[in-house]
């Protein structure tokens, strides 16, 4: 495990592109001018949330912040393997003295990267709403079983939610041969996993009631407000209704994600070592 972090070369590039990005002839004419009107727009949003503080809820932010995780993870990641592949770049990487673990490692935290900044951008103004509607502003809408720690709990979701869907598009890249492929082809299985599998679940619900909520309750835009409110629901069934209790359904969710993820990755990086046996061969 030592060699995938701590003396991994794909890991010392990013602290090489960070490096590039702070030198000061890219902060000069209009690269410096385009990351003002970034800080701009972004204390604009700031000043947006605190002025409409009492319309917004910090779940809707939440909420945002996991689609925006949705769409961007796969579109910058798709061509991190097959984008190279296609350019024929990939045969450099394979060739040099690197384990296939240490490029997938590599390749995975640029999305860390990604996970991290979009979380501190969309976090931080959702934890101002959190703080405000908690201690100064009473909510219009009452929302019994919701406690502070629900907030981190549903960020905690975003964020495992977050690393699935980049392994999941690590191991499609790593599989396809080129980015538009890889592309399609993930939207395709994100599309399975999170809307196809819960209107399945709605289907069998009178057949199953079980595998009715597993399927719909463990889905991630699901998840996120239940793990928010940590509330129980009323699920409306021909015979009547039932209560359920939404904590063990988010916690099977977290968990499948985290154990789907690691699967992925080590599938990605089984696809990487037989590119590079095919390639030395």
């Amino acid at each position: 495990m030592r060699h995938l972090f701590i003396g991994n070369p794909m890991l010392g590039e990013l602290q090489r592109e960070k490096n590039k990005a702070l030198a000061p002839h890219n902060w000069q004419g209009s690269q410096l001018a385009a990351r003002v009107l970034l800080v701009i727009f972004y204390l604009l949003l700031l000043l947006i949330v605190l002025v409409y503080v009492r319309d917004i809820e910090p779940y809707h932010v939440l909420y945002a912040l996991l689609g925006l995780l949705t769409v961007l993870l796969p579109a910058s990641l798709h061509g991190v393997i097959a984008g190279e592949r296609e350019k024929r770049s990939l045969d450099m990487l394979l060739c040099a003295p690197l384990t296939a673990g240490q490029i997938v490692v590599g390749k995975f935290s640029r999305a860390a990267i990604t996970m991290i900044g979009l979380v501190l951008a969309i976090g931080v103004p959702a934890l101002i709403i959190e703080v405000v509607k908690e201690f100064y502003v009473p909510r219009e809408v009452a929302m019994e079983g919701h406690t502070m720690g629900g907030f981190f709990y549903a960020l905690l979701v975003c964020l495992v939610t977050a690393v699935f869907i980049s392994s999941v598009t690590l191991w499609i890249s790593s599989k396809t041969k080129t980015s538009s492929s890889a592309m399609l082809s993930t939207i395709a299985t994100l599309f399975l996993f999170f809307v196809v599998a819960p209107a399945i679940g709605s289907v069998v619900r009178p057949i199953s009631f079980a595998a009715s909520n597993m399927l719909t309750l463990t889905n991630p835009y699901v998840t996120l407000i239940n793990a928010y409110t940590g509330q129980t629901l009323r699920i409306s069934m021909p015979y009547g209704s039932e209560q359920v209790a939404t904590m063990p359904y988010t916690l099977v969710s977290i968990a499948a994600c985290l154990l789907a993820s690691v699967l992925f990755l080590v599938l990605a990086t089984q696809n990487v070592y037989e590119l590079s046996r095919g390639r030395k061969e």
